[in-house]
């Protein structure tokens, strides 16, 4: 295990111990709430049960990872695929000193449907807003190599035979990526029906030329619903909405699929139309906060230019 670097920092959370980056955004929210996005991950935990196989792709440095986990026990896996070198070597780091190699795979591996080169585009002080874009010319940096889920399915179940697991539960966070990986996994789709938390941002999808609607329509095709935690924040709770369509969660928000066959599928939710409501209520007070945050700094700093010049 490699020591800690003088820029890295040890972080007691509440599932484990974490080396963050020092003032990295996901490493301040654990520092201040003990945990990254709990009202999600406490409802992704829910669906999760002892035995399974779990894929996360976009896994960082192991906030998920970890309590994942300990929740599938010694018998379940969870397969970790993170493609940014510096953050693939902490999640490694973080695997070993909370104990759970035993059940966690790493693959630093970028997955993605459309294999070639690709380069990685960071964000100072938020190594979790770190995407991989497609560029002719360019070079695959800090990343060993592409792959499809599907290939990687193929290649487990060729290796394990009748052992091979299925997929139970997927969670895709690839600032952007989230199309691509779908398309790369669709016989895993077609044949498990996994339940999946998924982070829908429009901006983020636009870069990768891609769109919420295109991400509808492709797990609308293998039958899912959409659900939204009507919990924001960091508070371990969640409550379920059903969504009818997904540009009704605003323009930045984790959806989770499940379909309607499934054993897991959600007894107690929100309908539509009720959710509807609420989310559109969140919506507007957001804006609302924010323009009347804007206004006040704005006020605030006619306030200082006018003291100064007294």
């Amino acid at each position: 295990m490699s020591p800690i670097a003088e820029q890295e920092e040890l972080v007691a959370a509440r599932y484990g111990q974490f080396v963050v980056k020092r003032d990295d955004h996901i490493g301040l929210h654990l520092k201040r709430f003990g945990v990254f996005q709990g009202n999600n991950l406490r409802m992704l935990l829910e669906f999760i049960r002892p035995d399974d196989c779990v894929v996360e792709v976009g896994a960082h440095i192991g906030t998920f990872t970890v309590p994942f986990a300990t929740r599938v026990a010694h018998k379940g896996r969870v397969c970790a695929f993170e493609a940014y070198d510096p953050t693939c070597r902490l999640l490694k780091h973080n695997i070993a000193i909370n104990h759970c190699g035993d059940r966690v795979q790493v693959y630093h591996l970028l997955v993605t449907d459309e294999p070639g080169e690709y380069i990685p585009v960071t964000v100072e002080g938020n190594t979790g807003a770190t995407t991989f874009l497609y560029k002719v010319g360019g070079v695959l940096s800090s990343c060993e190599s592409t792959i499809r889920l599907d290939d990687w399915w193929a290649h487990h179940a060729a290796n394990d035979g009748e052992k091979a697991s299925a997929v139970n539960v997927m969670k895709l966070d690839c600032e952007g990526m989230e199309l691509r990986v779908l398309r790369s996994a669709q016989s895993v789709l077609e044949r498990f029906r996994p339940v999946m938390l998924i982070e829908i941002n429009r901006r983020n999808l636009a870069r990768h030329n891609a769109t919420m609607e295109d991400i509808e329509r492709l797990l609308r095709a293998y039958g899912y619903h959409f659900f939204i935690n009507l919990y924001r924040g960091h508070e371990e709770r969640y409550k379920l909405g059903r969504l009818r369509r997904l540009t009704e969660g605003g323009h930045g928000f984790d959806i989770l699929a499940v379909h309607p066959g499934s054993q897991r599928y959600p007894g107690r939710h929100t309908g539509p139309w009720s959710t509807g409501i609420r989310t559109r209520s969140r919506l507007l007070w957001s804006a609302l906060t924010y323009k009347v945050g804007s206004a006040w700094q704005r006020i605030r700093g006619v306030a200082q230019t006018a003291t100064r010049r007294g």
